[in-house]
Protein backbone atom coordinates (compact mmCIF):
# COMPACT_ATOMS: atom_id res chain seq x y z
CA UNK A 1 0.00 0.00 0.00
CA UNK A 2 0.88 3.82 -0.37
CA UNK A 3 0.74 6.82 1.49
CA UNK A 4 -2.21 8.04 0.12
CA UNK A 5 -1.14 11.96 -0.23
CA UNK A 6 -4.64 13.55 -1.18
CA UNK A 7 -5.79 12.37 2.10
CA UNK A 8 -2.94 13.82 3.94
CA UNK A 9 -3.52 17.13 2.29
CA UNK A 10 -6.85 16.91 3.06
CA UNK A 11 -6.76 15.90 6.05
CA UNK A 12 -3.83 19.26 6.64
CA UNK A 13 -6.82 21.10 5.08
CA UNK A 14 -9.36 20.29 7.50
CA UNK A 15 -6.93 20.49 10.43
CA UNK A 16 -5.90 23.95 9.30
CA UNK A 17 -9.28 25.23 9.23
CA UNK A 18 -10.55 23.54 12.54
CA UNK A 19 -7.50 25.79 14.07
CA UNK A 20 -9.03 28.72 12.13
CA UNK A 21 -12.18 28.70 12.79
CA UNK A 22 -11.14 27.65 16.72
CA UNK A 23 -9.20 31.21 16.66
CA UNK A 24 -12.02 33.31 15.47
CA UNK A 25 -14.40 31.67 17.67
CA UNK A 26 -12.50 32.47 21.16
CA UNK A 27 -12.21 36.11 19.23
CA UNK A 28 -15.76 36.34 19.59
CA UNK A 29 -15.74 34.26 23.14
CA UNK A 30 -12.49 34.38 25.20
CA UNK A 31 -13.47 31.82 27.48
CA UNK A 32 -14.78 28.97 24.83
CA UNK A 33 -13.35 25.59 26.25
CA UNK A 34 -14.81 24.16 22.89
CA UNK A 35 -12.73 26.03 20.75
CA UNK A 36 -9.53 25.58 22.94
CA UNK A 37 -10.00 21.98 22.95
CA UNK A 38 -10.34 21.78 19.37
CA UNK A 39 -7.04 23.85 19.22
CA UNK A 40 -5.41 21.90 21.24
CA UNK A 41 -6.77 18.55 19.72
CA UNK A 42 -6.12 19.95 15.63
CA UNK A 43 -2.95 21.94 16.87
CA UNK A 44 -1.22 18.32 18.43
CA UNK A 45 -2.45 16.46 15.69
CA UNK A 46 -0.65 18.54 13.19
CA UNK A 47 2.28 18.02 15.24
CA UNK A 48 2.08 14.35 15.66
CA UNK A 49 1.07 14.41 11.59
CA UNK A 50 4.73 16.27 10.94
CA UNK A 51 1.75 19.07 9.05
CA UNK A 52 2.77 21.89 10.89
CA UNK A 53 4.94 24.74 9.36
CA UNK A 54 6.19 25.35 12.86
CA UNK A 55 6.43 22.74 14.84
CA UNK A 56 7.40 23.89 18.24
CA UNK A 57 4.68 26.85 17.48
CA UNK A 58 2.05 24.59 17.18
CA UNK A 59 2.81 22.55 20.31
CA UNK A 60 3.16 25.30 22.11
CA UNK A 61 0.08 26.62 21.25
CA UNK A 62 -1.89 23.04 21.50
CA UNK A 63 -0.11 23.14 25.03
CA UNK A 64 -1.58 26.80 25.98
CA UNK A 65 -5.17 25.89 24.93
CA UNK A 66 -5.43 22.59 26.76
CA UNK A 67 -3.78 24.36 29.88
CA UNK A 68 -6.47 27.68 29.21
CA UNK A 69 -9.32 25.02 28.68
CA UNK A 70 -8.28 23.09 32.10
CA UNK A 71 -8.13 27.17 33.74
CA UNK A 72 -11.66 27.90 32.45
CA UNK A 73 -12.75 24.54 33.42
CA UNK A 74 -11.18 22.35 35.70
CA UNK A 75 -14.36 19.41 36.23
CA UNK A 76 -14.43 18.83 32.07
CA UNK A 77 -11.69 15.76 31.90
CA UNK A 78 -11.22 16.47 28.62
CA UNK A 79 -8.88 19.17 28.98
CA UNK A 80 -6.81 16.72 31.17
CA UNK A 81 -6.38 14.26 28.49
CA UNK A 82 -5.85 16.74 25.74
CA UNK A 83 -2.54 18.11 28.32
CA UNK A 84 -1.35 14.76 28.45
CA UNK A 85 -1.99 13.56 24.49
CA UNK A 86 -0.16 16.89 23.58
CA UNK A 87 2.47 15.65 25.56
CA UNK A 88 3.14 12.59 23.92
CA UNK A 89 2.26 13.92 20.50
CA UNK A 90 4.87 16.16 20.78
CA UNK A 91 7.67 13.08 21.90
CA UNK A 92 7.94 15.61 24.89
CA UNK A 93 9.49 12.58 26.97
CA UNK A 94 10.70 14.84 29.97
CA UNK A 95 7.21 15.71 30.48
CA UNK A 96 5.93 12.26 30.26
CA UNK A 97 5.09 11.98 33.95
CA UNK A 98 3.00 14.95 34.42
CA UNK A 99 0.98 13.68 31.24
CA UNK A 100 0.33 10.38 32.76
CA UNK A 101 -0.74 12.19 35.54
CA UNK A 102 -3.24 14.73 33.80
CA UNK A 103 -4.29 11.61 31.67
CA UNK A 104 -5.30 9.74 35.42
CA UNK A 105 -6.71 12.67 36.57
CA UNK A 106 -8.89 12.73 33.17
CA UNK A 107 -10.02 9.17 33.88
CA UNK A 108 -10.71 9.53 37.44
CA UNK A 109 -13.02 12.27 36.42
CA UNK A 110 -14.79 10.47 33.19
CA UNK A 111 -13.70 6.56 33.89
CA UNK A 112 -15.85 5.67 30.78
CA UNK A 113 -14.52 7.93 27.91
CA UNK A 114 -13.18 6.15 25.44
CA UNK A 115 -10.82 9.16 24.16
CA UNK A 116 -9.64 9.51 28.09
CA UNK A 117 -8.68 5.95 28.24
CA UNK A 118 -7.03 5.80 24.50
CA UNK A 119 -4.75 8.86 26.44
CA UNK A 120 -4.25 7.11 29.26
CA UNK A 121 -3.91 3.92 28.10
CA UNK A 122 -0.85 5.33 25.77
CA UNK A 123 0.58 7.12 27.82
CA UNK A 124 0.79 4.11 29.80
CA UNK A 125 2.27 2.34 27.89
CA UNK A 126 4.90 4.54 26.52
CA UNK A 127 6.22 4.91 30.47
CA UNK A 128 6.16 1.10 30.58
CA UNK A 129 2.83 0.22 32.44
CA UNK A 130 2.39 -2.31 29.86
CA UNK A 131 -0.15 -4.40 31.93
CA UNK A 132 -2.24 -1.57 32.77
CA UNK A 133 -2.21 -0.14 29.16
CA UNK A 134 -3.65 -3.49 28.01
CA UNK A 135 -6.41 -3.57 30.57
CA UNK A 136 -7.49 0.45 29.80
CA UNK A 137 -6.91 -0.97 25.56
CA UNK A 138 -9.65 -3.73 26.67
CA UNK A 139 -11.70 -1.82 27.84
CA UNK A 140 -11.65 0.56 25.23
CA UNK A 141 -13.06 -2.15 22.89
CA UNK A 142 -15.48 -3.01 25.65
CA UNK A 143 -17.44 -0.01 25.87
CA UNK A 144 -17.08 1.05 22.10
CA UNK A 145 -16.95 -2.53 20.18
CA UNK A 146 -18.27 -1.28 16.81
CA UNK A 147 -15.81 1.82 16.90
CA UNK A 148 -15.02 2.87 13.20
CA UNK A 149 -11.07 3.93 14.58
CA UNK A 150 -10.54 0.42 16.66
CA UNK A 151 -7.46 0.49 14.51
CA UNK A 152 -6.13 2.44 17.07
CA UNK A 153 -6.74 0.64 20.07
CA UNK A 154 -5.52 -2.44 18.44
CA UNK A 155 -2.09 -0.69 17.74
CA UNK A 156 -1.96 0.29 21.31
CA UNK A 157 -2.69 -2.83 22.20
CA UNK A 158 0.13 -4.66 20.09
CA UNK A 159 2.91 -1.70 21.21
CA UNK A 160 2.03 -2.96 24.98
CA UNK A 161 2.01 -6.68 24.48
CA UNK A 162 5.10 -6.42 23.01
CA UNK A 163 6.06 -4.40 25.77
CA UNK A 164 5.00 -7.25 28.17
CA UNK A 165 7.33 -9.49 25.40
CA UNK A 166 3.97 -11.46 24.34
CA UNK A 167 5.03 -11.07 21.00
CA UNK A 168 2.08 -13.19 19.40
CA UNK A 169 -0.60 -11.33 20.95
CA UNK A 170 1.27 -8.60 19.90
CA UNK A 171 1.00 -9.43 16.16
CA UNK A 172 -2.05 -10.74 16.30
CA UNK A 173 -3.03 -7.29 18.12
CA UNK A 174 -0.91 -5.27 15.22
CA UNK A 175 -2.34 -7.27 12.21
CA UNK A 176 -6.16 -6.58 13.49
CA UNK A 177 -4.77 -2.95 13.03
CA UNK A 178 -3.85 -3.47 9.60
CA UNK A 179 -6.68 -5.26 8.62
CA UNK A 180 -8.84 -2.15 9.25
CA UNK A 181 -6.21 0.26 8.27
CA UNK A 182 -3.69 -1.01 5.59
CA UNK A 183 -2.54 2.36 5.13
CA UNK A 184 -1.48 2.70 8.48
CA UNK A 185 2.05 2.89 9.07
CA UNK A 186 2.61 2.14 12.46
CA UNK A 187 1.52 -1.38 13.12
CA UNK A 188 4.04 -2.28 10.67
CA UNK A 189 7.12 -1.18 12.61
Amino acid sequence: EHLDFDMARTDQILLDQAIREARDALAVDPRSVLALHTIAFACGISVFLLMAVDREHALREAMWAAARAIELDGTDALGYALRGRCVLLGGQLDRYSAALADAQRAHEMNPNDVFVLGCLAWLEAVVGEYERAIGHGHQILRLNPSDTRSYEAYHMLGFANFGTKQYAEGIGWEARALNDKPEMVQPHL
